[in-house]
Formats: C-alpha cells, structure tokens, sequence
C-alpha cells in the first residue's frame, strides 16, 4: 500500500517535469511581497518580521518623494560607519598633520567593533570628567548596546528614526566646533578640490595613503546589501527593482554626503586648530586657561600626538568646557550608532554565512564580548594612550581583511549569471577592478608600514612576519583565481546542476507567465512559470551554466491573466527550453503531435523553435510522456519490443528534424519493475543515433528512492543519457492521508532533495549531468480537523481548487501568495531543512518560497568535498 501511495506523487502533478521558475504570473494582489506575508517568522531571524511598504503607483515610475521617504533609512544606517570614533580620530589627525591638504578625500577607515567600544568608553570618561573609568564605560557600552534590540522590537522604522537622530546628534556637534574655530574657507576648499599635497612631509604623505586606502569598509558591505532587502518591492519585475535602485542611490547619496560634510567638519576643525602647533603649545594653552588635563600633553616640542581623546581636551582648553562636553557628545553619539550597526552587521554574518540560528540577544552576547572583552583587558590594566595605539593595530588587521570581502563583490556585481540586466557594465566593471586593485595595494602598504613601525626588528619576528606574508598572500592570490572562476568553480563546489535559480529567488525579471487549466483535458501544470528551471554547473570544459524551463502548450486555453502563449516566453532566460508534450500513438508507437491544433495549425511548435533567433544559444528539446500519457502499458510494449523500438526511433528523429528541435526528453511516468532493463536498452539505442547528429536526450526520473531501484538502470542511463532531471518535488501529497512538505531539503524518510540527489550518485549517475528539480507550487491538503494542524496532520482529502490553476491539491505559488494574508498562519522551519507550510481553518498547504529555495543552492553548493566524494551525509545537510 505504501508503495501504491508513492506512486501517486504525480497523479496530479503539473505535466511537467520539474518545478522551478522564473516566470511565474501573479494575481493581482495587494499582499505584502516577498516573504513579509510570512507572519510565522522566527524570532532567530535578524531581519525583518514586516517589511516597509512602499506607496504602490502602479505603472507609473516618475519620481515621487513619498517612496524616496519610504526608501529612506538604509543608507543613513551604511553611512554610520564612516562615522565611527576611529574615523573620527583619524579625521582629526589628517588635520592635524597635513592641514587641509587630504581632504580630498573622505577617510574611511575600517574600524572594528572594539574601536567604537574604545571611542564610546573615552567619550564616558570625557562626559564625567574621568569620574567613569575606562573599563566602566566599556562596561556601560556593552549593556546599552542591547537597547538597538528593543528599538528593533518596535519595528524598523524606529529603528532608523533612532540612528537618525544619532547622526543629526553628530552634525550638530561637530557642526558647533566647526563654525566655532571658523577655518579658513578658501585653504578648505583647496584642500577637497586640489589633488595636490605640496610642503606634506612623510607622515602627511602615509596619512593620506590611509585615507585613499580606506574607501572600503569589509563589514559595510555585508550591512547594506542586507539592509535593502527591508523593502517591500516585487523583485520578480524589471521595472520595480529599477525604480528601487534609483531611490537607493539618491538615498545613499545623500547620507553619504551628510557624513562627507561632518567628516569635514572635524578635519576642518583640527586643521585650523592644531596644524603646526606642538605637545607644548597645546600643554601651556591649558595651563594658561587653569585646565586640569594639561598634563595629558607633554612640555616636548614636537607636532601633537592628536586622538579624540586629546581633541577634545584641547577644545576645552581653547574655548571653554562647553565645546570640550559638546564634543564627547558628538562622540558618544558616533560611538553608540557604530557599536548598534555593527553589532547589526555581525548578527547578519552569522546568520546568513555561519548560518547560526540562536536568538538574538544571544548574538549580541556573543558580538559585543568578542569586541570588549580584549578592550576591556587594556582599559583595566593600561591608560587611554595605549587604546589609540590599539586602534592603530586594529587598523592594519581590518585592512588585512579587506580582499575577502571586495574581491566575492566585485565579481558577483559583474556577474550576468546572478545579476541579470542588472550587472556591472564594461566601464562599471574596469573602473570598480582597478580600483579595487589601488585600495587592496594601498591598504596593504598601510599595513607593512605598521608593522615596519610597531614590531621590533628582531630577526625571528621578522621571519615569522615573511612567512605569515607568504601565506596571506598566497591566499588572496588562491580567491582572486577562484572567484574570477566563480561559475566554473561552482561546478567542482557540486557538479549537480541546479539552474537558473539565482535567476529565479533573487532576478528573475521578466514578463511572469500565465497559466491554467482548460477543462478537465488535462491534468493541471504549472506551466512556464511552474515547470522546471533547475539549475546546473556542467563539470565537463565544453559545458556552461545551464537553465532547463519546460513549456506546456495547454496553457494558452486559460483565460485572463492565466494565459500564457509563445509570445510570452523570454528567450534569454533559458538555456533549454523543453516543448511538452507530444505523445505516444497507442496503435503505431510512434511519437506525435498531441494537440495540431496549437502544436501545428496555430503553430505553437514553429514559435518555441524560433526563439533560438532572438539567442543563439538556446536549445529546445521536444519531450514526450507526462502523467496522463503515461498511464496504461503502451510504452512498456515499445520499450519491450526491439521492431517497435526502431521504428520509434526513426519516427522520433524525423519529427525532431521536420520541426528544427535539438533533442529528445522522456517523460515517462514511470517505467514497472519489468521495464527497466528494456528502458536501459530503449536509451542507448536512441544514443547511438541521436549522438552522431549532435542531438540532446535528457529524461525526467522519479525523486523517490524506491522509485529509482525499480524503474531506472542509474549506471546505464548516466552513460547515455546527456542529462537526467530528478523530480524532487510531489514526494507528498494528499495520497498520503496526512499532511507533510512535498519537497523537503532533508526528511527522515529521504523523500527529500538530499535522498534523491544522493541515491543517484550512490546508484552511479554523473554528478554533471544531474538536474534537481525545484518546485514554484504548493501541495494542498483537507485537514481531517481544523485542531490539528500541524506536519504528518491527517487529511480527509486534497486542499480546495485554487482560483486560477483549479485543481484540488494543488496551489500555484502565487496563488499561495494571493491567500497569504488569510492564512491563519504561515509556519517556517527554523532548521531550514524544508519550505513553510500555512493553514487556515481546515485547509492547509506546503510550498517552496524565495528563501527556501536560495538555500537549497547554497546548502548544496556548499558540500563540495562530500559531494565529490560520494560522501553526502545527511546529518550535515
């Protein structure tokens, strides 16, 4: 009986064979996108419980301030960190140094967590007038760093309000000591415009190297690339995700620039202030206005040793208290956004790349002792000089740092494969490659002239130091050859061919396919739009990056915006476009057309085919089979007579010439136990003649282990077949009597995408030539009770006909998505292991959504040593 009940995994499946697109239709809707509709998010997750809306103007895309101020926030929290305390300091040294001559360009230096705990702590100390030590405003740093997670519980809005107050803190600070030392406009504006230093000595010379070498923050990149995300746009239309690029840019721009000009206002101010003056000037300006802190200057005639700490005891002693209390503020202001943002960074690092699942606060925890557990050790047992120093030490190592985060960037940015239409243009991609090359070079001189400076020469150290040079730089040289080989690269990660999904989960930008049901001619497909875009990295030289989509021909019968015809189809999407289906004569057993109508007198066929005019490198494949087809024994009988086969074969191949196809896919649903060695031979005959013709034939194969050792010779169709489509999806359904996920990553039963992936390779298939299917619909279930409701619940039937497929048990993505507000609830796993599933009253679904999918890939992509090895453990998985 169980046996029985699998079998039954497509009975009303989709005639397709497989289940991942980029085309999918939506209803008209006014449900919050992407996953915002998903209530039953997990407290784990960083971001974000509910997306901001944006004002919806439907087509028209002119300018509107209303979604700039709905695009707002991002970009002022990625600017925060150009306004660290290190960035401060250093801001207050260019000055000091070399006047106005570096302020050409903005500093940024990469500081880390523990300097914007170092900053905020002398900020306390300032405030307090040195009534709270060092290591007590460090303690004070690390609790109150924990109010950025009550902020966040009111929602994200509040929190941005919160770090913009902290900026307009800043601007008005430092604001206030700018127009209180008044600088000398025309050198200011010399110093921005003119690229020149002339007069700067060797120091001046190494601060600006440190300027220009600190353009690119490592952490930054990973916070603003999430932090967009926040934003509820439908990112499966070009138009949209242009139109939030836009208001992106401007967005950041302006916060860029208001950080710009407070990062100017304090140059400016130490510039006019301390430029040219020494220890003793500064230390007898103090004693002549009965400051207490003179003796934080030394009576030595030398340039001053500037740090914030010392900046603001020199505005105290030049203008009064107010401008020194005036200053810390501004410092503690910096301090405290920098700390929350970058503690805000390090929760996305961790979920997202060590993919840690702990609740949030244990996160904090773990972030903010890492940052001041060392700082709190040299504030207990040292003085306020020697946290400068640290920070110059923590400035070398982030610098150290910065090729692992720009190089994976850059590429990906100019990479069509992930960004689309969107990636890096020819300019784009040689400006952003040379300049990366300057910044990495510079930051690395930065480097060894710290080390040249602050390590002793001793000739062991020295060696010690070569050797660990060798190494990093063998490193950067070892990612710089992987990630510019990203693609080829990602076929040795895995070598199982998942396509087209980045297309898919992160842009997938064209027109969405329309698709539904006519009658009950045929069993329901999701179509275009819910067949199959599978990914795949080929392993062999010749091979490419692969994306296989299945067209199904009764989708044009739908009406409305359910319709979807040839004319609909995006040929620059695909790799492999498969037309289905043609079907088996039961009286000849040769291969025909199953409906002339559209296939031939409307000429849906000539259509299809004719898209490989608009891309020359598409290939399309004519599959025969589906679920309805298949049932019955007549393809038992072909298979099983070697008259029959042959004369399927010739038929076969004059179709496929006749009508231009590349290639052959079998979709033969599926063969008995008594089929499978005549199946085996079926396929090597047919590779014996399509191969010479350069021909394609692929077929698509049950996901189901028990499925797989009856039906299939694994070993034999991976020597013949050029690819084999793994339909890991329908591995539940209401057949079961009970509900559970129809396309789990990882189940204890192995109906799961790792059970299916894995038996293939144990039983002997290529590793390049296996596609795993990804399904964009969901699973329907009648829960026997509206009480229980949870995973393995039992059913009394399948789930209620969709609106637009109209099939009971079947629900398209977007038809998930339309009902998404009246769900009930909308559970996620928070192992990840499978998609989410919702119910409401006694109805109840399971599907794939964007998220669940983009860890699909990764989670696979990722076992690259264990995949090649034939050693995949589940557990792992």
């Amino acid at each position: 009986m169980e046996k029985e009940n699998q079998s039954r995994h497509r009975s009303h499946a989709d005639e397709s064979s497989s289940s991942t697109t980029t085309h999918e239709k939506q209803a008209p809707s006014t449900s919050p996108n992407e996953t915002t509709y998903l209530h039953g998010t997990t407290a784990n997750e960083t971001y974000f419980d509910d997306k901001v809306l944006v004002p919806d103007t439907g087509t028209d895309y002119s300018f509107s301030f209303r979604k700039l101020w709905a695009f707002t926030g991002p970009g002022f929290l990625m600017s925060i960190a150009y306004l660290d305390p290190g960035n401060i300091e250093s801001d207050l040294q260019s000055g000091t140094v070399a006047q106005f001559k570096v302020n050409l360009i903005e500093k940024k230096f990469e500081m880390s967590d523990m300097q914007e705990v170092i900053g905020t702590a002398i900020a306390f100390s300032l405030l307090s007038n040195k009534a709270i030590p060092l290591y007590g405003g460090v303690l004070i740093t690390m609790a109150d760093t924990f109010t950025f997670l009550l902020l966040d519980k009111y929602g994200l809005r509040k929190l941005e309000a919160f770090f913009a107050f902290l900026i307009t803190v800043m601007a008005i600070s430092f604001g206030y000591e700018y127009f209180l030392v008044l600088p000398n406009q025309g050198q200011l504006v010399e110093g921005m415009f003119v690229p020149w230093c002339s007069g700067c000595d060797n120091q001046a010379v190494i601060q600006a190297v440190g300027i220009v070498g600190a353009v690119i923050m490592p952490h930054n990149l990973y916070l603003h690339s999430a932090l967009v995300k926040s934003r509820d746009i439908d990112r499966t239309k070009k138009e949209t995700v242009k139109e939030a690029n836009l208001y992106y840019f401007i967005e950041a721009t302006v916060a860029l620039f208001i950080s710009f000009l407070i990062n100017v206002f304090v140059v400016a101010v130490f510039a006019q202030g301390l430029y040219g003056r020494t220890e003793n000037d500064i230390h007898q300006l103090c004693v002549n206005h009965n400051n207490s802190h003179a003796d934080e200057f030394s009576t030595k005639n030398e340039t001053v040793d500037a740090s914030i700490y010392k900046g603001g005891i020199y505005l105290g002693c030049e203008f009064g208290n107010a401008a020194l209390y005036i200053w810390a503020i501004g410092i503690l202001a910096a301090g405290q956004s920098s700390t929350m943002t970058g503690t805000y960074a390090g929760q996305f690092v961790m979920e997202g790349f060590l993919n840690l699942q702990w609740s949030r606060w244990m996160r904090v925890l773990l972030t903010r002792s890492i940052a001041i557990l060392p700082t709190l050790l040299i504030a207990t047992t040292k003085g306020i000089n020697q946290l400068t120093d640290f920070n110059d030490l923590l400035n070398a190592l982030m610098s150290m740092q910065l090729p692992f985060a720009l190089i994976p960037t850059i590429t990906f940015t100019n990479s069509k494969q992930i960004m689309g239409d969107f990636s890096n243009g020819l300019a784009n991609k040689i400006m952003s490659c040379t300049l990366s090359v300057v910044v990495i070079a510079i930051n690395l001189y930065f480097v060894a002239y710290y080390v040249l400076n602050h390590v002793s020469h001793n000739w062991g150290i020295l060696t010690l130091i070569g050797i660990g040079v060798w190494v990093y730089m063998g490193f950067v040289v070892y990612l710089v050859n992987k990630i510019f080989n990203y693609f080829k690269a990602i076929i040795k990660l895995m070598n199982v061919n998942f396509v087209g999904f980045f297309l898919l989960a992160s842009l997938g930008f064209t027109k969405l396919p329309r698709h539904f049901l006519h009658g009950q001619r045929m069993v329901s497909s999701i179509v275009f739009a819910l067949c199959s875009l599978t990914a795949l990295f080929a392993t062999t030289s010749a091979a490419s990056d692969k994306i296989v989509c299945y067209y199904t021909n009764w989708a044009t019968y739908r009406s409305g915006d359910g319709k979807y015809s040839p004319e609909d189809v995006d040929p620059t999407l695909c790799t492999q476009i498969i037309y289905s289906f043609a079907i088996l004569d039961d009286k000849t057993y040769t291969m025909k057309s199953h409906d002339t109508n559209l296939d031939l007198t409307r000429g849906f066929i000539k259509q299809i085919v004719d898209l490989k005019k608009k891309n020359n490198k598409l290939k399309v494949l004519i599959a025969i089979g589906g679920w309805n087809d298949s049932q019955g024994n007549k393809y038992s009988k072909m298979v099983g007579d070697k008259t029959l086969r042959a004369n399927f074969i010739a038929n076969a191949l004059k179709f496929i010439k006749e009508h231009g196809f590349d290639g052959l896919d079998l979709d033969w649903e599926y063969p008995a136990p008594g089929d499978k060695a005549n199946f085996a031979t079926f396929v090597k005959e047919l590779r014996a003649v399509f191969k010479p013709l350069n021909l394609l034939l692929t077929a698509a194969v049950s996901g189901a282990k028990w499925k797989i050792d009856e039906a299939y010779d694994v070993k034999s169709l991976g020597q013949d077949l050029d690819q084999i489509h793994i339909m890991a999806y329908d591995l539940k359904g209401s057949w079961d009597g009970k509900t559970g996920h129809h396309a789990p990553i990882y189940s204890q039963d192995g109906l799961s995408d790792d059970g299916s992936v894995e038996h293939f390779i144990k039983m002997g298939a290529p590793k390049e030539k296996l596609i795993l299917g990804m399904p964009l619909y969901g699973r329907s279930w009648t829960l026997a009770s509206a009480g229980n409701n949870g995973l393995g619940a039992p059913t009394a039937g399948p789930g209620q006909a969709g609106k637009f497929t109209g099939e009971g048990g079947l629900l398209a993505y977007y038809e998930v998505r339309v009902c998404s507000t009246s769900w009930t609830k909308v559970v996620t796993d928070p192992s990840g292991k499978m998609g989410p599933y919702a119910y409401k009253d006694k109805q109840w679904t399971s599907y794939d959504d964007e998220s669940i999918l983009k860890k699909k890939v990764h989670k696979i992509m990722s076992k690259k040593t264990n995949f090649e090895e034939n050693k995949f453990k589940k557990h792992e998985f």
